[in-house]
Parts: structure tokens; sequence; C-alpha cells
């Protein structure tokens, strides 16, 4: 196996576990459901297309066991557009277990054979996920905390999983919107913070930031829109979970590429599995870096304060 097919393996694994914790967060937040799920992958799909392995013959008959009492044995012997058939029909005639719940996330069945939104995840595409999950732009609308906290989730997950890097969240932000939208006292402690760190000789990078304000006052004072656009839908890109193509080549090398920015006169390191912010990248040309670090930083740019 080449380099480059060890880390498209790699990133199939972690966008598996992104999407399995996505889905978890999303329903438990209240910004997807389980019967939007089915809306957007009806019954007789999950059978026919995403458990039609005989391996997921156990699946298939966990779930018909649950919805419509079927013998538990007798519907692991259902081919699967049978069991997608009979599951369609009891769920549109509204079968008194044929739930979106049980369907979904019931979180019964054997050891090794586990009805959740996990399980779902290690099956069905993780664009096609990403894709339901996003569906509606709930970002822009609805409660705002109630958004805020899914966000605040699924950034703390991508980080604590090295899925992202702090520095990447703060220079997509942009230190100076950051700070522009701090109180007076935040600000101050930044501007502190950074002179104690650079009496250690050492950059004030984007993960000082983080440590100091944490990720949910930095959620909650961008605001859901901007977190999503700056930060969470650029993020995707890279990880694959939309159908944009992802950039792996320099990664395979050991360096993180650079991009030229448009409009600047110096490039900036693009952070771990991070791709070009648009198509046009590919005619700036690609370079290893001398250093790493984040684009903007309170060393390199002014900063602005909100009494």
């Amino acid at each position: 196996m080449s380099t480059t097919e060890e880390l498209e393996v790699k990133r199939e694994g972690l966008n598996r576990r992104i999407m399995g914790n996505a889905l978890r967060i999303a329903f438990a937040h209240d910004v997807k459901s389980h019967e939007q799920f089915l809306e957007h992958f009806p019954p007789s799909a999950l059978m026919e297309e995403f458990l039609k392995s005989d391996e997921d013959a156990e699946l298939r008959g966990i779930i018909l066991a649950k919805t419509v009492y079927m013998p538990e044995k007798t519907a692991r012997g259902l081919p699967a557009f049978v069991a997608g058939h009979i599951l369609q029909t009891a769920y549109k005639e509204r079968e008194k277990d044929a739930t979106a719940e049980f369907i979904v996330a019931t979180d019964t069945g054997s050891k090794n054979a586990r009805v959740t939104p996990a399980m779902w995840a290690e099956r069905i595409p993780a664009t096609a996920l990403w894709s339901f999950i996003t569906h509606g732009d709930w970002w822009e609308v609805g409660n705002a905390a109630q958004n805020e906290n899914v966000q605040t989730d699924l950034i703390t997950y991508a980080l604590e999983h090295d899925m992202l890097m702090p520095d990447s969240v703060i220079d997509r932000i942009g230190i100076r919107q950051l700070t522009n939208e701090l109180t007076k006292d935040e600000v101050e402690e930044l501007v502190s913070d950074a002179l104690k760190i650079g009496t250690r000789n050492k950059a004030y990078a984007g993960r000082y930031i983080v440590d100091l304000l944490k990720i949910p006052r930095i959620v909650q004072v961008m605001g859901s829109s901007i977190i999503h656009t700056k930060v969470i839908a650029p993020w995707a890109e890279t990880m694959g979970l939309t159908d944009k193509p992802v950039v792996a080549a320099a990664a395979a090398q050991g360096s993180p590429p650079t991009v030229a920015e448009p409009g600047r006169k110096r490039t900036r390191t693009l952070a771990h599995g991070e791709t070009p912010p648009d198509d046009k990248s590919a005619d700036q040309g690609w370079s290893s870096p001398p250093g790493t670090g984040v684009d903007e930083s309170p060393q390199t740019q002014a900063l602005g304060s909100k009494s």
C-alpha cells in the first residue's frame, strides 16, 4: 500500500469517528432529529444499501425484531431488499415500535452489533452524512445557544483527537475580528499572556489563545454563522467530508504545505490536513515552509477591544 493510500485509509477512519460523534451531537442538541434522518435515508435504503452484506444480517435482524417483533433468527435470514421493504412499510404505516428512534439509535444488540449513530457512520459515506447534518443551514436560524453548543462540541472533539489544530481555529477567524468581539478585560488578558509568552522567546500562537479563552467563549462571541463559515466548513473540506478534493501530497512528504494568500506578499502555513481555500491555489505554487506559526497574532496585528 502506497503512502497516499495509507493516508486515505487513515482519513476514512477518522471521518467515520467524526461522523459518529457529529451525529450523536446533532441528535443530542436537537438540531437534527431521528425522523429527519429517515427522510434523508429512508428505511428501505438503510437496509438495502448500507446493511446489505451477509455480515450485517445480525443488525438487520436486531432492527426488525425491535420494530416489528419479527423473531430475530427469522429476520436475519431475510434478504436485504425484503428486510428493507418490511421496515419501510412498517415505518410508513406507523407501526407501534417502527419509530425513527428505534431504527436510528436503539442502542440494543450484541457487543459487536449495536444500532447506534456510530454504527451508521461506519456504513454510510461520510460525505452523505455531512450533507444530512448540514442540510437546512441550522447555524443561521433557530436557537443561538443551541447552535453554539453543537459547534463547541464538534470543534472540541476535533481538537481533542488532533483532527483540527487550535492555531487553525484562530487563523481562520482572524485575531483582529476575534478581539473586536471580546471585552476590554479579555483583550488585556490576551495582551498580558502574549507578553508573558514573549519573554520565553516564543511566538504567541493560536493554541495559547484557545487555552486562555476556551472554545465555548470563542464560539459564543463570534456567533454560529461565522464559526461555521470560517472554521467548520473549511475544516470539513480538508477532512474530505464534502465533495471537494483533498490535497494529501504535501502531507505524504512529511511537511505541511504553504499557500500564497491573494493580495498578500507572504504565504501562510496550512494546518495539519488543511487544503488551499479555493481551487486557484494550485496556480499559486506550493513550497515547504521554513517554520510553522499562526497567520495572525497579537504580535503582528493591532489588538482592538470592546468594552
